[in-house]
């Protein structure tokens, strides 16, 4: 699927400015962001390692590091932005945008939240110097520092909005109209690009958390192994096994996959309200709860959303979404365009056919051959001609008198 993805890349650069233009911001977004939150980490342990020869301000310390964490989370969230820009360019799929717009709100809210978050992380370390160093300068945010971030993901922000608007209007909702009309079809496909979309929100939401609760397992708790072992062991399943079981379970309908994931799910969203309640009554987790808990929510938010949805795709099974999401749909595209040529020469129609429609499975089913009709009495044991077809180019009209009834197709 590489080579094709990059041969389509390829045509839309070529032959899409709005395209071309999305990529080559979300890439300098993703350059600019990781440099200036390089330097705010950089600066953010500095000032940790300023206290570290300190045993009495150990617990802080500790505390500094497990936040530096939220940095690297930020530039992780960088690079998923600029795969959610790639694969919605690529597939030309409207709701990998809807990701990347929340990604990137999530990206300017945290900008604003670290500086505020630093900022107390430094005052409360500042009040236990005082009483135990107080001829010790104390720890100090500058405002200076993030405020180029700040600016950069709000600047980012409003044009990905912009883009993302106008890569919408192109895109036509392209991957719909491969199913025409059909309302039912273009109702599951929603389901189903929805379901996609969530899993990779779910992915970056749960690996946030979970790289929180083992640094700050680390850092501010001792002896917690078994804990930590459990938590590694849920989070393999939640990241990986989950997402494989619901992937790979839509796209071949495969009902025992799919049950075996909304089981997961259910018993992973129990154990995230186990975790609620630790963060909310342990004293370990005091110094970091606000952002545990609000991390926590977020995954428990979007793992209720993805079990309803899982329903709603599974209760589509059945009803022929498969042949457009399943492993066999480019197969079946060129089935189609085999039978498309197969007709061309019976009908003895010469014109050229345009590329989309050899491409696009439900025009070619639409234009399939079909069953031809029976003789007519009083034909000479000839079946009548067939009335001219809409938008049919080359096709001759019936001579008068040739055939009975009105014309099909109109």
């Amino acid at each position: 699927m590489v080579g094709p993805n990059l041969t389509k890349l390829r045509n839309l650069l070529r032959t899409s400015p709005i395209s071309r233009y999305a990529l080559i911001s979300s890439a300098v977004q993703l350059v600019v962001q990781l440099g200036l939150e390089s330097v705010v980490a950089l600066h953010h342990m500095d000032a940790m390692d300023g206290i570290k020869s300190t045993p009495k301000l150990a617990l802080w310390y500790n505390v500094g590091k497990a936040v530096g964490v939220y940095h690297y989370i930020y530039m992780i969230a960088t690079v998923l932005q600029f795969y959610l820009t790639y694969n919605s360019v690529v597939s030309q799929n409207s709701i990998d945008l809807v990701a990347l717009n929340i990604i990137n709100l999530g990206l300017f809210g945290y900008s604003i939240m670290q500086y505020v978050q630093t900022q107390s992380l430094f005052a409360n370390t500042n009040e236990d110097m005082k009483r135990i160093m107080p001829d010790a300068p104390p720890l100090s945010v500058s405002l200076g520092m993030f405020l180029p971030a700040m600016a950069a993901s709000l600047l980012f922000l409003v044009g990905t909005a912009w883009l993302s608007y106008h890569l919408h209007r192109e895109y036509g909702w392209a991957i719909y109209k491969r199913i025409g009309a059909d309302i039912g079809l273009r109702r599951q496909m929603m389901h189903y690009f929805f379901l996609m979309m969530l899993l990779k929100i779910g992915v970056f939401f749960y690996a946030t958390f979970s790289l929180q609760f083992l640094v700050i397992g680390i850092q501010l708790t001792t002896g917690d192994t078994v804990g930590i072992a459990v938590h590694l062991a849920v989070s393999v399943v939640m990241i990986f096994v989950l997402v494989i079981l619901c992937t790979r379970g839509t796209r071949t309908e495969s009902s025992g996959l799919m049950y075996a994931f909304m089981v997961g799910t259910v018993g992973c969203i129990a154990y995230l309200a186990y975790k609620l309640y630790q963060c909310s009554t342990e004293l370990r987790f005091a110094a970091v709860k606000r952002s545990m808990t609000f991390s926590i929510v977020l995954c428990l938010l979007v793992a209720v959303v993805t079990l309803i949805n899982s329903w709603l795709c599974f209760r589509s099974f059945g009803t022929g979404l498969i042949h457009y999401i399943g492993p066999n749909r480019h197969q079946t595209a060129a089935n189609a365009a085999q039978r498309l040529e197969s007709r061309f020469s019976l009908d003895g129609m010469t014109e050229p056919r345009t590329p989309n429609a050899t491409h696009d499975p439900f025009l070619l089913q639409q234009i399939a051959p079909t069953s031809k009709p029976a003789p007519s009495p009083g034909t000479g044991g000839f079946a009548p001609l067939a009335a001219p077809q809409m938008g049919v180019p080359g096709a001759m009209p019936p001579s008068p008198g040739s055939g009975p009834g009105p014309a099909r197709g109109y």
